[in-house]
Parts: structure tokens; C-alpha cells; sequence
């Protein structure tokens, strides 16, 4: 009765609407009772709705478990910024907006790019300070001071999470030099982890995969999930064009190092049970495998590069 509810209250508020096309989005999936999966056909957007936003304080010793996995997917980013931005090269200031603890940052830092961060948490932004990164606690676009513009900005694994997609996005292209780029790292619907995922909850199996796919239940749930052709379609609106995507790796490379992950993800997920050491084994292998298909289908995850049309 309670999840009946709480649905007949969503959508006697409206439902949940498309942020590209402004269309009231279909409920898919009840994840919880509060969140609902929404999904807009026209526009291939996914997106939870209510849900609950971010917790600001969390997530800081994650991120440092992750750090040696992200390297990777950094790197293949950093590979490609020169390439996207008018020049690329001298005195290049970037900005990003959920910086953590800041590996993106020093490694940008050892390529020359003079960076600047955002982080909201402040134990993800004590750990940054700790390491003398630039770093501003607080909210983006809201505590950016207005004048302040970048040759960059990236989103790493942030651009997800946001309550407001659009609204963010269409603030990025204030604070763009001539010439400068927007770089937007997120798991996408069309990849195959998500669409396997989402096959097997239509048949009533995998449920919990699924609601791990959006973290429900963790400090920070997803918010959206993008296709490339949602992204190119909020772009667009924003008066952006998709001038490059790269493939960045779902899981790791390492099967030991995707079973600790997946134990390590686990303990942040208060509602759910870490899985066992067979089951998280099996998850491992399977998730290797998928990452090697995955890239033949896009990707799992994709790193979009923007810049103004």
C-alpha cells in the first residue's frame, strides 16, 4: 500500500519531466519507495525521481580506495584535452566541478594546466587542501565567483548525480574562455551493463543489480542516466555541440582489484548486503567480461567533450 502510495503522489505532483524536451517522462520501475525510474523515448533519458540529493558529507575514503582505477580513465581524459581545446597548450586554467580529494587535479597539475576545485564535502575538500590543490568548498554554479572563466570544465563521475542537469550545463557555458571545452565522464544507458540490467528487471530478476546501477541506497544516488543521444540532445539545448567521445573502462582491467571494489562499493550501501566472496567473485569475472564487450558497444562509460556551436 505504501509503494502504491507513494507513486499515486508522484504523478499526482506531475510525474517527472524530460529536462531536454520538457515531456512528462514514463515510470518505469519503482526502486524504492520514494524514487521511481522515469524515461523520456524521445530523447533517451533515464532519471530517478524524487529520490533523495546527494549526502554532502561522504564519500571522501571511497574516492581514495578508487584513486588507482581512475588513474586510468584520467589519463585517457588528459590524452584527449589538448586535442579538444582552441590550442591547447601555454597557460591552461581548468576548472573541476566535484574535484573529491583531487586526483584529477594533481595529475592535470603535472601537466602544466593550472587547476581549480569544487567540492562541497568537507572531508573530500580537507583531504584536497591537505595536498595544496586550489580547492573551493561549496556548490557549483552558485559559490563560483561570477568573473572566474576556464579554458576547461570537467564533471568526473559528477554529472550524474546533479539535481539539475540542465540548469548546470547551460552555467558551464558562462564560465568558457573562446575556445574552451566542457568534458562530462558518466556511465551511459547504452552500454551493455545497464541494458542487461534492465532487460532482466522487466522479467522481475536482478532487481538489486539494478537499484546498484542507480546506488540507491548509498550516500550519493544517480540522478540520470545519459545515452549519447540524450547528451547530444541536452547539449544541443544548451547551445553545445559533442565534438568528441572516448570509452573509458566500467570496471577494472584486474579481476582482484574489481572484487575488492566490489566489497569496498558494498560497505557505503546501507540497505544492501555486501555480497559473498563466491558471489562477488563471479560478479568479478562476469564484469571483466562485459568490459571487454562493452567496448565494441560504446562503452560503458563515456567521457563527452563539448564546446559552444
Amino acid at each position: 500500500m505504501a509503494k502504491d502510495s507513494a507513486k499515486e503522489h508522484r504523478q499526482a505532483k506531475g510525474g517527472c519531466r524530460c529536462d531536454i524536451c520538457g515531456c512528462d517522462m514514463r515510470l518505469l520501475r519503482e526502486l524504492s519507495a520514494d524514487t521511481g525510474i522515469y524515461f523520456c523515448e524521445k530523447d533517451d533519458l533515464y532519471k530517478a525521481a524524487p529520490g533523495h540529493p546527494p549526502a554532502i558529507e561522504s564519500g571522501a575514503s571511497y574516492l581514495e580506495f578508487l584513486a588507482d582505477f581512475r588513474k586510468n580513465s584520467i589519463k585517457r581524459i588528459l590524452d584527449e584535452l589538448p586535442k579538444q581545446m582552441n590550442g591547447g597548450l601555454g597557460d591552461v586554467q581548468g576548472l573541476e566541478v566535484g574535484c573529491g580529494s583531487g586526483l584529477f587535479m594533481e595529475l592535470a597539475k603535472e601537466r602544466g594546466y593550472s587547476m581549480l576545485g569544487m567540492e562541497p564535502s568537507s572531508g573530500a575538500y580537507e583531504i584536497a587542501k591537505q595536498k595544496s590543490l586550489n580547492v573551493i568548498q561549496g556548490m557549483f554554479p552558485e559559490d563560483l565567483p561570477e568573473r572566474l572563466r576556464f579554458d576547461f570544465i570537467i564533471f568526473n563521475d559528477v554529472f550524474e548525480h546533479l539535481p539539475d542537469a540542465y540548469s548546470a550545463l547551460r552555467c558551464c557555458a558562462d564560465h568558457l574562455k573562446p575556445g574552451g571545452v566542457i568534458c562530462i565522464n558518466v556511465p551511459v544507458s547504452s552500454g551493455p551493463i545497464y541494458r542487461v540490467a534492465h532487460a532482466l528487471i522487466k522479467i522481475k530478476v536482478a532487481g538489486d543489480i539494478y537499484r546498484r546501477l542507480w546506488q540507491i541506497g548509498t550516500p550519493s544516488p544517480h540522478k540520470y542516466y545519459f545515452s549519447r543521444k540524450s547528451m547530444k540532445g541536452l547539449a544541443g539545448k544548451c547551445q553545445l555541440g559533442v565534438s568528441s567521445i572516448i570509452i573509458l573502462d566500467a570496471t577494472e582491467r584486474s579481476i582482484v582489484k574489481t572484487y575488492k571494489r566490489l566489497r569496498g562499493y558494498n560497505a557505503l550501501a546501507a540497505d544492501l548486503k555486501p555480497p559473498g566472496p563466491a558471489a562477488a567473485a563471479a560478479v568479478s569475472i562476469g564484469l571483466l567480461a562485459i568490459n571487454t564487450v562493452a567496448r565494441l558497444w560504446g562503452g560503458d562509460v563515456n567521457c563527452f567533450f563539448l564546446s559552444p556551436t
